[in-house]
């Protein structure tokens, strides 16, 4: 997966959908910091997009920044839609 992944990303390092792809293989492997600099990058190209926030704050609940992960969270909140905000609001909940 891995493989095909990066070759998706090498051809279209533009597209969320493949930046997202190589991220997960990245997290599947606990590569936290380099799954974050994946999705911070598909973040630029689409500030909304909710699977990218949402690995984000996973990463930085992995990582045990917390305030981070809320931060994101907050975001889905504001711009998810209404299964996307009541897992976010959810999770926020559970970080307190």
């Amino acid at each position: 997966m891995k493989k095909v992944a990066k070759k998706m990303y090498e051809t279209f390092p533009s597209s969320v959908y493949t930046i997202s792809s190589y991220g997960v293989t990245f997290l599947l492997e606990n590569k936290n910091k380099e799954a974050l600099e994946l999705y911070k990058k598909a973040e630029k190209i689409n500030p909304n997009d909710v699977i990218v926030l949402n690995n984000i704050a996973i990463i930085y609940e992995r990582l045990a920044d917390i305030e981070q992960a809320k931060k994101y969270y907050k975001k889905i909140v504001s711009v998810g839609d209404e299964k996307s905000k009541t897992l976010a609001q959810k999770k926020l909940a559970e970080l307190k």
